[in-house]
C-alpha cells in the first residue's frame, strides 16, 4: 500500500519544462509545461491555440503528463532508477517496458520524468 503524502512540488519532482496536465476545476485536462515552481504554484503555459496566458496553478490541481512512447526515468517508488518506454497509460498509471529487464512494470506518472538515456 503506498503512502499518501501532501501533495508538494517537492514530491512531485517538477522541473522547467516538464509537461502537466489540469486534473480539477474548469481546465480539467488542459496540458502544458512548467514555467517556474514557487513554493505550491505551478505557473503553466498552455499547450493550447485558444489559451495564451500564463496560468498560476496550486500544486494539487495538476499531474505529470506522459505519452504513449515517451521515453522516461522512474525518480521515486518501487522501481526507482529503472528507465524504459510507455506502453500504456492508465489514469495516473503508466506501464513501462524496462530497458534492463525487458519486461513491463508499472508505476505512478508523478514518479517519471522524461529520459533520453536508454538503460545498458
Amino acid at each position: 500500500i503506498e503512502k499518501w503524502k501532501k501533495m508538494t512540488a517537492e514530491n512531485l519532482c517538477l522541473s522547467k519544462g516538464d509537461k502537466i496536465r489540469v486534473i480539477s476545476g474548469d481546465l480539467k485536462n488542459l496540458t502544458g509545461f512548467v514555467i517556474s515552481v514557487d513554493k505550491n504554484i505551478v505557473k503553466m503555459e498552455p499547450d493550447h491555440k485558444d489559451i495564451t496566458q500564463i496560468l498560476d496553478l496550486e500544486i494539487k490541481m495538476i499531474t505529470k503528463h506522459f505519452e504513449t512512447g515517451d521515453h522516461v526515468c522512474v525518480l521515486d517508488g518501487e522501481s526507482q532508477g529503472e528507465k524504459g518506454i510507455i506502453t500504456k497509460i492508465v489514469g495516473n498509471r503508466c506501464i513501462i517496458f524496462s530497458d534492463i529487464r525487458k519486461k513491463e512494470f508499472t508505476t505512478l506518472a508523478n514518479n517519471l520524468k522524461l529520459s533520453s538515456q536508454v538503460a545498458e
